[in-house]
């Protein structure tokens, strides 16, 4: 088990009150601890003093849908950032496998040779064809 511990942060819990100075201590994938002057021991110590301690934020839109599918470093900026979770299809993009025939041609969201493809935009292609050809 890991237990890394985090001292002298300034914490936001998240919770709406006000921030405070105290230690956090995380067990394997959990909080296992939160107090000021924590003394268990720890397989690593960060020191946060002058640094914000907070829980993971929440992307709630953005534009990211296929890159989970397509591309293997998806995450690290993210994380980088402090993103734990993002929400994804809000816009009403949906991805999924398209066999070769079924694939839309000239379509700029479309990967070149990948295996996905936004269905939502094989919807918009015919449509702006059938406007500019209709009307």
């Amino acid at each position: 088990m890991k237990r890394i511990l985090i001292q002298n942060g300034t914490l936001y819990d998240g919770l709406g009150g006000q921030p405070y100075q105290a230690d956090l201590l995380v067990q394997d994938d959990r909080i296992a601890q939160i107090a000021p002057g924590i003394t268990e021991p720890a397989d690593q110590v960060i020191d946060a003093t002058g640094k914000a301690v907070t829980p993971g934020f929440v992307d709630i839109h953005r534009h990211h849908d296929a890159k989970p599918l397509n591309d293997p470093h998806f995450g690290e900026v993210e994380l980088a950032q402090g993103i734990t979770t993002a929400v994804a299809g809000n816009c009403g993009s949906q991805h999924g496998r398209a066999e070769e025939e079924n694939r839309p041609s000239g379509n700029p969201h479309f990967r070149k040779g990948g295996d996905w493809y936004c269905a939502a935009c094989r919807y918009h292609q015919d449509h702006v064809f059938y406007r500019k050809n209709h009307f």
